[in-house]
C-alpha cells in the first residue's frame, strides 16, 4: 500500500500526479484500480510473490514482497505511451525492481529513453525474451533487445532444461533462462498452468527480490551480476544466451540452502486481548532480514501445539476456537527462510472473553487513514489520525484546541462498563486539559469521567457510572483550550461490559466498510473499499440494485481481507448502485456502508484516431508555437507532443496530454533547431500514427547577419569570377587589409543560403575609379528569373549602400549576389568591401 495516499478522497497527497494510487495505477484505464482482467498479470504476480507456508495453493519465489501492480494494457493489448508512463511512475516512486512480461515488435526511441532513465537511477528491469522462437540478435523485439546495463532479458526452458520451442533466444541479447513451461500459479478465482517467457521472467524477478531483501545494500548491477554468475549451466541454452545457464535461486542465495544455522531472535511484547468471543494475539516485529514468518502455539493441556498450519506473515493472530470463558496459554516463535526457529517468546495467559460474560462493546485504534465515519467531529479545526503517534508507533487520533470526537454506544444488556484508552498529552499547553466525557441524553448534557492537565503518556481504565447500565449513551474525546499549538493524542479506545445474564455470545456488530468506490468499465464494474479494523472480521456482503427502481440483490459474499471485487454480470449503459455490509465470526452484521454508483460501458473502443495533419511550427523568442488541424473524432482526448534535436530520431514526449492547437513550447535556446511531431489519443487510450515532422529555430526576432564577406583572405575564395580581371587587393579595402578589385569588363558572384530567414537586406561598401560616361560598378541580385539591378556606382568615393530585397527574396532559399564592372580599360576599376546580408530568423 502507498502510505503517502489517503483512500477515496480524490486528492494527490504524495504529489506524484495521481490521486488515490494506494495500490498502484491502471494506466490503461486511467484510474486507481489496476485489477487484472485477463489473468496474465495475476499469474505473473503469483510466480513472483504468492504467499508461502500457508497451506493454500502455490508459493511464489519470494514470499513477502511488496508488489506494485501497474496495468498498461487490456485483453487486446495497449499503448507504448502507457508503458512509458508506468516506467516513469517506477522512477518517481523509487521502485528498485520491475517485471516486464510483454514485448512489442515496434522499436520506440521514447521507450528506450524511458528504460534508460529508469535503470540509470539504480533500478533493475527484468524483461521477457518473447515467444516467437526467433534469434533476437538478428530479429529483435523490444524491450528484450535493449542493450542496457540495468536490464536482464529472460528466455524460457522446459522440465528437461531444454530451451522451450516457443522461446526467443540470442547469444548477445538474451541474458539467461528460467523455467517457463506449464507453470502453475494464481489466476482470478483459482489456479492454473500457463507457459511462456512471461512465466520465466517472474522466476528471475522473484529471485532478484529475494536477493535485494537478503542484502538491501546491493546495487541493481550487483544483483544482475550475481544472477548471471550463479546461473546453472544447461546444454539446452548454451550458446543461445549470454550466461548459457538457468537462473538458480539456491546458488544465488547460498545461505538459503541450509548453511544458515543461526535462528532469529525471539519475538517480544506478546500480548492477548479479547475481541468478542475470540482472542487476539499481537507482538512486535522481528528485525531478522531473512524472516519467513511466525509460528503461534497454544497449550493443549499436555504440550504446546501450533494454533494453525503454516506460518503467520503478520505480527498478529486470531484464535476463534478457544472455549469462551476458558484460560488459555500462548507463545510465538520467529522462523527464517532456512527453517531455523527462534526461542519461544514469553508466554501469555488469557481468559477467553475477558471475565466470563465480558465483551468489547466498542474499540477504535484509529488505524484508517481518515476519521472513522461513525464518530462525529466538533471543534474549530478538523481532527485527523496521524502516523507514528500511537501506542505502538502506529496511527493515533490527533486532537487540537477545542476539538471533540463523539461516538454513540448501546450498552443494552450490559453493566459494569469500563472505558479504556491510551493517551499522550505532551502537546498540552499550560492551562489546557484533555477530557473523556459521557452524555446519557444524546449530547444535551456532558459530564467528565476523566480530565488530564499534565503532559505525560498514560493508559486509562475508568469504571463508568452505574446509571449507564443497560442504556445508550455518547462517549466524547476532547481537548479543552483556547490557545494555539495545544494537542493531545488518543489511541486504542475501548468500552467493555459484562452481560447482565449468563456469559453471552459476541453481539457486537462490526463497523461497515468505508471508502466504497465503484468504477464502470467495458462489461464490468469494479469495486474497491477499506474494511474495518475488527480482528474477528469474517467477510463482507456485496449488494446491488439497478437504478432507478431495480430490486436489491445480494451479489457476492467475500472473505475478510478482500477489498477489491469485479461485478462481471452487468447491464451496459444502466447505472448500478452498490453498498456493503461486513460480518464477523459471531455472524453479527454491520450497518450498510455508503452507496457507490457506476455505469458500465459498451465493449472497448480499439479504433485509434487519425494522425494529426497540417502541423506547422513558428519560431519565437526562446519558444516554438505549433499549430495543426484539429481532429474530428468525438472521443478525441488530446494530443501527445514529441520533440527532437534532429530530424527522424531521438524524439521524447513533452509532459501531459494537450487539448488542441495551438501549443507553445517554451524555455528553448535561441538559434538551436527543434523538430516536432504529434500523436492523437482518444478517451479509450488508443493512439494514432505520427503526424508529419516540422521544425523551427527559436529566435529573439532581431536582425541577424546571414552572410558576411570582408575579403580579408586576400582572395575571392568562395566567389565565382568571370576572368582574371577580378581579384582582391590591399589598395581596394575600405576596412581592413583587403577588398575586392574588378578591372575592365568582369564580375564576381556568390550563392548565399537564406533558408529560415526573412526581411532580407543587402549591404555593400563600393566605389568606382577612372570610369567614363556609361561605365559603372553594378550591384545585382538574381530574383529567380533574371538579374535585378540594385545600384550603379560611378563615384570615386566609398559609398555604404543598403538594399531591402523585398518579399521575392524571402521565398528564395538560395540568393545570388553579383558585383559587375562595365568599364573597357584596365585602369577603370570597381572596388567592393564588407558585403553583408542581414535578415530576421523565421
Amino acid at each position: 500500500m502507498n502510505g503517502g495516499e489517503l483512500a477515496g478522497n480524490g486528492l494527490d497527497e504524495d504529489g506524484n500526479g495521481l490521486a488515490d494510487d494506494l495500490h498502484g495505477w491502471d494506466f490503461f484505464a486511467s484510474d486507481a484500480d489496476p485489477t487484472d482482467e485477463s489473468g496474465h498479470g495475476t499469474h505473473v504476480a503469483g510466480i513472483i510473490g504468492a504467499r508461502g507456508s500457508n497451506g493454500l495453493g502455490i508459493a511464489g519465489v519470494s514470499w513477502r514482497p511488496r508488489l506494485v501492480p501497474l496495468r498498461t494494457m487490456g485483453p487486446s493489448g495497449g499503448s507504448l505511451s502507457h508503458a512509458i508512463a508506468a516506467l516513469d511512475y517506477c522512477a518517481t516512486m523509487g521502485i528498485r525492481l520491475s517485471n516486464h512480461s510483454w514485448t512489442t515488435a515496434a522499436f520506440s526511441q521514447a521507450l528506450l529513453d524511458a528504460f534508460e532513465a529508469l535503470t540509470a537511477g539504480g533500478h533493475l528491469a527484468v524483461v521477457a525474451a518473447g515467444n516467437q522462437g526467433r534469434d533476437l540478435d538478428a530479429e529483435p523485439v523490444w524491450p528484450a533487445a535493449f542493450d542496457l546495463p540495468g536490464l536482464l532479458t529472460v528466455a524460457a526452458t522446459d522440465a528437461r532444461d531444454e530451451l522451450a520451442s516457443f522461446s526467443n533466444h540470442g547469444l548477445d541479447t538474451v541474458d539467461l533462462a528460467a523455467p517457463g513451461v506449464a507453470i502453475v500459479s494464481t489466476l482470478p478465482g483459482g489456479y492454473g498452468a500457463l507457459s511462456g517467457t512471461s512465466m520465466a521472467t517472474p522466476m528471475v524477478t522473484g529471485t532478484a527480490a529475494l536477493l535485494m531483501g537478503w542484502d538491501p545494500s546491493l546495487s541493481a548491477a550487483a544483483v544482475a551480476d550475481q544472477l548471471l554468475a550463479t546461473s546453472r549451466p544447461a546444454p539446452g541454452v548454451l550458446g543461445r544466451t549470454r550466461s548459457g545457464g538457468v537462473a538458480c535461486a539456491g546458488a544465488c542465495l547460498p545461505d538459503l540452502g541450509g548453511t544458515d544455522l543461526t535462528p532469529p531472535d525471539a519475538p517480544l511484547g506478546l500480548r492477548a486481548e479479547t475481541q468478542g468471543a475470540a482472542v487476539v494475539l499481537q507482538w512486535s516485529a522481528s528485525a531478522a532480514p531473512d524472516l519467513n514468518g511466525y509460528r503461534v502455539d497454544r497449550w493443549d493441556g499436555a504440550a504446546f501445539a501450533p494454533l494453525a498450519l503454516g506460518l503467520h506473515q503478520e505480527e498478529s493472530a486470531l484464535d476463534p476456537s478457544a472455549p469462551y470463558g476458558s484460560l488459555q496459554r500462548y507463545r510465538v516463535r520467529a522462523v527464517d527462510f532456512s527453517g531455523n526457529a527462534s526461542n519461544p517468546s514469553a508466554e501469555v495467559e488469557h481468559l477467553v472473553g475477558g471475565s466470563p460474560g465480558t465483551q468489547v462493546l466498542a474499540w477504535e485504534g484509529f488505524e484508517a487513514p481518515a476519521l472513522p465515519p461513525h464518530w462525529s467531529v466538533s471543534g474549530s479545526t478538523p481532527a485527523a489520525p496521524l502516523p507514528g503517534l500511537g501506542s505502538a508507533g502506529s496511527q493515533a487520533l490527533h486532537l487540537e484546541r477545542d476539538q471533540g470526537l463523539a461516538l454513540g454506544l448501546d450498552a443494552s444488556g450490559f453493566g459494569d462498563l469500563v472505558l479504556e484508552a491510551w493517551l499522550h498529552t505532551d502537546g498540552l499547553a499550560h492551562g489546557a486539559r484533555a477530557r473523556l466525557e459521557i452524555s446519557p441524553d444524546g449530547g444535551a448534557t456532558w459530564s467528565a469521567c476523566w480530565v488530564k492537565a499534565h503532559p505525560a503518556p498514560e493508559r486509562v481504565a475508568l469504571r463508568l457510572p452505574a446509571a449507564l447500565t443497560d442504556a445508550a449513551f455518547l462517549l466524547r474525546l476532547g481537548v479543552e483550550d483556547a490557545g494555539q499549538g495545544t494537542f493531545a493524542r488518543f489511541d486504542e479506545v475501548r468500552v467493555r461490559g459484562t452481560a447482565l445474564g449468563a456469559a453471552a455470545p459476541d453481539m457486537t456488530a462490526p463497523r461497515p466498510p468505508t471508502g466504497l468506490a465503484a468504477t464502470g468499465h467495458a462489461g464490468t464494474v469494479r469495486l474497491a473499499w477499506v474494511q474495518g479494523p475488527e480482528l474477528d472480521l469474517a467477510g463482507v456482503q456485496v449488494f446491488r440494485r439497478l437504478l432507478p427502481d431495480g430490486a436489491l440483490d445480494l451479489r457476492a459474499t467475500l472473505s475478510a481481507g478482500v477489498q477489491l471485487w469485479t461485478d462481471s454480470s452487468v447491464v451496459p449503459g444502466i447505472a448500478h448502485e452498490y453498498h456493503l455490509r461486513a460480518f464477523d465470526l459471531g455472524e453479527n452484521l454491520s450497518p450498510a456502508s455508503a452507496v457507490a454508483v457506476a455505469t458500465p460501458s459498451a465493449p472497448p473502443d480499439t479504433t485509434p484516431p487519425a494522425p494529426p495533419t497540417g502541423l506547422s511550427a513558428v519560431a519565437g523568442d526562446g519558444a516554438v508555437t505549433l499549430d495543426w488541424t484539429p481532429g474530428t473524432e468525438p472521443d478525441l482526448a488530446g494530443y501527445r507532443i514529441l520533440r527532437s534535436p534532429s530530424q527522424g530520431a531521438g524524439y521524447s514526449f513533452l509532459p501531459g496530454l494537450h487539448a488542441g492547437p495551438p501549443f507553445t513550447d517554451t524555455g528553448l535556446q535561441n538559434g538551436v533547431q527543434a523538430w516536432y511531431r504529434l500523436l492523437a489519443e482518444d478517451t479509450s487510450g488508443n493512439v494514432s500514427g505520427f503526424s508529419d515532422e516540422v521544425s523551427a529555430i527559436p529566435t529573439d526576432g532581431l536582425p541577424e547577419v546571414v552572410f558576411f564577406e570582408g575579403f580579408e583572405s586576400g582572395s575571392l575564395h568562395g566567389w565565382n569570377a568571370l576572368d582574371g580581371n577580378a581579384g582582391a587587393a590591399g589598395a581596394a579595402a575600405l576596412v581592413g587589409a583587403f577588398g575586392a578589385k574588378l578591372r575592365k569588363d568582369t564580375w564576381i558572384r556568390r550563392v548565399v543560403s537564406t533558408a529560415g530567414f526573412r526581411d532580407l537586406t543587402l549591404e555593400v561598401s563600393a566605389r568606382a575609379l577612372n570610369m567614363g560616361a556609361g561605365e559603372e560598378l553594378r550591384i545585382e541580385v538574381h530574383d529567380g528569373t533574371g538579374w535585378l539591378l540594385l545600384a550603379s556606382v560611378t563615384s570615386g568615393s566609398w559609398a555604404q549602400l543598403a538594399f531591402p530585397l523585398g518579399p521575392a527574396a524571402d521565398d528564395n532559399p538560395a540568393l545570388q549576389v553579383r558585383l559587375e564592372t562595365t568599364a573597357d580599360a584596365s585602369n577603370e576599376v570597381g572596388h567592393a568591401d564588407e558585403v553583408r546580408l542581414i535578415g530576421t530568423r523565421l
